[in-house]
């Protein structure tokens, strides 16, 4: 079934106590705004995460998801949409939050990373 997929499948990593590694995964994208501004963080510092995509926003921005498997990174499924429809609806995630709140916070994590490791 994986030769259906472009890349490859991995199942586990095996790493030596001396290596330093952080994973950095993005979840329900990808979003118009924010998913470009982080894809081209993470490509100005040669970065690579996980994006944990909806099949609904696949079907809406399918542009972007090729962008995160040309550049490198890994996809997972993360299912079909996120219904919120129990809660509050000024509780429910809009892509102007993820614009706001996640791009520093990934600016200000790169940052870190590149001081740090």
């Amino acid at each position: 079934m994986a030769s259906q997929f472009h890349g490859a499948t991995i199942t586990a990593a095996k790493l030596t106590p001396q290596e330093k590694v952080i994973a950095l995964t993005f979840d329900d994208g990808p979003w118009p705004i924010s998913t470009v501004q982080v894809l081209d963080i993470l490509k100005q510092n040669q970065i690579k995460a996980t994006f944990f995509v909806t099949g609904q926003n696949v079907k809406n921005y399918p542009d972007l998801l090729k962008r995160e498997s040309a550049e490198g990174h890994i996809i997972g499924n993360h299912t079909w949409h996120h219904r919120y429809q129990f809660l509050n609806p000024q509780a429910i995630p809009s892509p102007n939050l993820y614009s706001t709140m996640l791009v520093p916070s990934v600016q200000l994590l790169v940052s870190y990373l590149l001081l740090f490791l």
